[in-house]
């Protein structure tokens, strides 16, 4: 099995049936996780978005709740240590990017030591898709 770097957008649809859902089924056959250390956060956020929107009902929720715990527990996790912190300022500066997605963009970075070609991330943000393959990373929707 190959790492990569996910992103909690695409986390989430291995955790809540959407329209992602099947593929990223798919790419966990293929694809091993490496994350950052707020994503476990991010996920619950989200879960808890759907199920006050009534996207999802509050059995779904304390199920998705689960499966989410169950997948971070096979998590490779990137701290937020300094060159994460550095490299995420660096791509606000270079990027529209949110916070979060620069943090998320920088501890990928990190993980590959600076050097993304041939390393993979999977995301189903379309932001951080552009700048991720603006970085050299092979960028995969989800």
């Amino acid at each position: 099995m190959i790492d990569a770097f996910w992103d909690s957008s695409s986390l989430v649809p291995l955790c809540v049936t959407q329209a992602a859902s099947r593929q990223a089924q798919q790419l966990v056959r293929e694809y091993s996780f490496v994350t950052w250390w707020a994503t476990g956060i991010e996920v619950a956020s989200a879960i808890q978005r759907l199920t006050r929107t009534g996207d999802i009902s509050p059995d779904e929720s304390h199920a998705a709740h689960r499966r989410r715990k169950k997948l971070l527990r096979t998590c490779k996790v990137i701290q937020a240590e300094g060159a994460v912190l550095d490299q995420a300022e660096e791509l606000v500066l270079r990027f529209p990017l949110k916070a979060a997605d620069a943090l998320q963009l920088a501890a990928a970075w990190v993980w590959t030591m600076g050097d993304p070609s041939g390393s993979t991330l999977i995301s189903g943000d379309r932001q951080v898709l552009v700048v991720a393959k603006d970085l050299g990373f092979n960028a995969i929707q989800c």
